[in-house]
């Protein structure tokens, strides 16, 4: 979106008729931050008549402060919370740069950054957020016309809540955790993340797909609450498989083992029986996990979107007929699956199986992309089973494909 508003809004080579004053003299940035913790963070000197303010607001008005660009002025969440309603759009642009870590260390803070709505074109022509590290992106970095949108939804978080909602609560933060976390390194943009839901745009549907994938394959290795994995709707499911080797070696069986333990999403490999000298039939026993902790399915959908922006939380909000139909294609889908229309598959096919285009999302590049993926994501080419056409609440949509991990475990549509 940055560069599509850069070009809209370009830079002229001079005043004259229809243009806009965005800077002049020195660059000026700010930072804002609110709320005391203690009472000692506020003192009188009464040598000078002043307030003097320390501790950890000055701290965190420093450091956002430091991240800010010439021209900007940044605030964290506590103060935003405190602007009122009324001047959010009449009289302030409210942009959200997304979520940043400000200092080695520490957690990642929500950043907005605060305009006059007459200074409003000067948002499109500022560099970038310098934090230490990005862990979710802002709305310059948000795709723009063209998007693939994803639900990603827990399967039976009514039940679980029901049951237990102690457990179901740390369960649902450990998935957000992993989504998000997954989110930003495949150059997702968040719109809505409400119980199970995980509601995200891309700019490629390759990265769509990849983040979905990736996701799954990370929920499996979560470390879940062990009241959650005794119920139906969180145990482990594995399916084993058995092959007969026939007469070999026990180094030949070893690397059989080995190339099995490689395929699928995750998988456990059994001993090769028994251990003995050459000569022996081994038998080879391949555990294919397939389930462990919440069920999680996706529904995917590429087309054209109306982006605006949301006076209020200044975040991008979408529109369009691809909003509709990956809920409903999400709707229609079986828990652990990720079912992608036919016009996403085609939109993601070229670049999923190209190692540079599909580990190039995120906002570093490739590098962040490959080094927060897991293993068997970032390595495994990626296919799909074609499911025919499905109807779905009045939209008719031809369902290619279930994009997975080859040679992995099926997900379809």
């Amino acid at each position: 979106m940055h560069e599509h508003l850069k070009r809209l809004v370009p830079v002229a080579a001079g005043p004259g008729p229809g243009r806009v004053l965005i800077f002049q003299g020195l660059r000026v940035r700010m930072g804002m931050a609110s709320g005391t913790s203690s009472a000692e963070e506020v003192t009188f000197n009464a040598s000078l008549g002043r307030v003097k303010y320390g501790g950890a607001l000055m701290a965190a008005a420093k450091a956002i402060q430091d991240a800010a660009q010439g021209g900007m002025v940044l605030a964290t969440s506590s103060t935003f919370k405190q602007l009122s309603v009324e001047s959010l759009g009449s009289e302030l642009l409210v942009i959200s740069m997304g979520e940043h870590v400000l200092k080695a260390g520490e957690e990642a803070v929500q950043v907005y950054h605060l305009l006059n709505q007459a200074l409003s074109y000067r948002a499109f022509h500022l560099g970038a957020v310098r934090s230490v590290a990005q862990s979710s992106l802002g709305i310059l970095q948000a795709p723009y016309g063209q998007a693939a949108v994803c639900f990603m939804n827990a399967v039976g978080v009514g039940i679980l809540e029901a049951w237990n909602p102690t457990v179901a609560a740390a369960a649902l933060k450990l998935y957000q955790g992993c989504a998000q976390a997954a989110l930003c390194q495949h150059g997702g943009y968040l719109m809505e993340a409400v119980d199970g839901l995980c509601l995200a745009a891309f700019g490629s549907a390759a990265a769509a797909v990849r983040w979905a994938l990736d996701t799954l394959t990370r929920c499996l290795e979560l470390d879940w609450p062990p009241e959650l994995l005794e119920h139906e709707l969180g145990e482990a499911v594995e399916l084993m498989s058995v092959n007969n080797q026939g007469p070999t070696s026990p180094p030949a069986a070893a690397r059989s083992l080995a190339r099995a333990s490689c395929e699928g999403i995750r998988e456990v490999a059994g001993r090769a029986t028994p251990p003995a000298s050459s000569g022996r039939v081994y038998q080879l026993q391949v555990h294919k996990l397939l389930f462990r902790g919440l069920r999680v399915k996706v529904g995917i959908d590429y087309g054209p979107v109306h982006a605006d922006l949301h006076a209020v939380t200044g975040r991008v909000t979408y529109r369009g007929k691809a909003m509709n139909r990956a809920a409903r294609i999400c709707g229609s889908a079986k828990s652990g699956q990720v079912w992608a229309s036919s016009g996403a598959w085609h939109a993601a096919q070229h670049d999923l199986n190209n190692r540079v285009d599909s580990l190039s999302y995120g906002p570093a590049g490739a590098e962040q992309a490959a080094g927060g993926m897991s293993s068997a994501a970032a390595a495994l080419p990626v296919a799909a089973t074609n499911l025919g056409s499905f109807k779905l609440k009045g939209i008719k949509v031809q369902a290619t494909s279930s994009p997975h991990s080859c040679p992995a475990q099926s997900q379809e549509w």
